[in-house]
């Protein structure tokens, strides 16, 4: 039992008000008990008075414990109407959400034959919504599942809004995300990389830049730095070996692995020879065939 548990927490609160409630119906049972006791022992008086005193002792606990529940309760009280206060404001905004999607749907319906189905499913997931917030309201005493069913649709709802933004935000590390892969791969040794920038837009030359940093603070280098601006397609970022790769597969996993946490779409490729990747165009040194890197990295489009 916690002696000074978390005064905005609804459990905390909640588990010591039941703690001390529980504790003052034990001393209760045990002043019954021993009020029981020194009946029994009228006839020896020191041990009727001294089980009456103990008795008073359990009476005394247990009053105490009555009165530190007593606030528990009041603040248990005032969490939880806090809770349903914003269940209802949960409730409305879900309300009018659903109205929103309603209105869209039937002007939907006015341009495609199709959209009268997904109107009248909006419709109904309206409605829905509406029964669901107007119980919610009328049911007050089944909130600790509402809060569920609350935080629930509260995670799905931000994963698809962090899912959306991902879709439409441009990709580039940050400066501690590129520390974080450089301390990531630095175990490895000084690894030989090249790069093969595919595409030329301000974006794949961001996140390029990056993952340059990124390798840099590794300690590993950079061998042909290329891009390909024609005869090449490719989509988010691969890392690939060379043919007859050692231990650098290990560091290459090792990269894909950082870039992937650091929210970049990336995919493990196929291994590769000596040919020249595609149609290049040097960007700080021309392309070398000799001097093929046992690691690879390929960075195109935004998937």
């Amino acid at each position: 039992m916690k002696l000074i548990p978390d005064w905005n927490s609804l459990d905390s609160v909640r588990h010591a008000h039941s703690e001390l409630e529980a504790a003052a119906l034990i001393f209760f049972a045990l002043l019954v008990i021993f009020d029981v006791l020194a009946h029994i022992s009228e006839s020896k008086k020191e041990k009727e008075r001294l089980l009456e005193k103990i008795g008073l002792c359990f009476f005394a606990v247990a009053v105490i414990s009555e009165i530190i529940a007593y606030p528990y309760g009041q603040r248990n009280d005032e969490l939880s109407a806090q809770i349903i206060g914003s269940l209802d404001l949960k409730a409305e905004a879900a309300d009018s959400k659903a109205q929103s999607a309603l209105a869209k749907a039937v002007t939907a319906d006015r341009n495609a034959d199709d959209a009268v189905g997904k109107s009248g499913k909006a419709e109904t997931a309206s409605s829905g919504a509406i029964s669901l917030a107007r119980g919610a309201r009328k049911e007050a005493d089944s909130f600790e599942r509402e809060i569920v069913s609350a935080k629930e649709s509260a995670a799905k709802a931000e994963a698809r809004a962090s899912q959306a933004t991902q879709k439409v935000a441009d990709r580039f590390l940050t400066p501690e995300q590129q520390v974080q892969i450089g301390d990531k791969l630095r175990p490895f040794g000084n690894q030989k990389v090249e790069i093969l920038v595919v595409g030329n837009t301000m974006e794949i030359d961001r996140l390029a830049s990056g993952i340059r940093a990124s390798v840099t603070l590794a300690g590993w280098t950079i061998g042909n730095d290329g891009r390909s601006v024609f005869g090449v397609s490719a989509s988010g970022v691969t890392v690939s070996t060379h043919e007859g790769s050692g231990n650098t597969i290990n560091a290459a996993a090792s990269l894909l692995a950082g870039l992937i946490e650091a929210g970049i779409s990336s995919v493990k490729g196929p291994q590769y020879g000596d040919r020249q990747p595609g149609a290049i165009s040097g960007i700080s040194r021309d392309w070398n065939p000799n001097d093929v890197a046992p690691i690879r990295i390929v960075i195109g489009s935004k998937p």
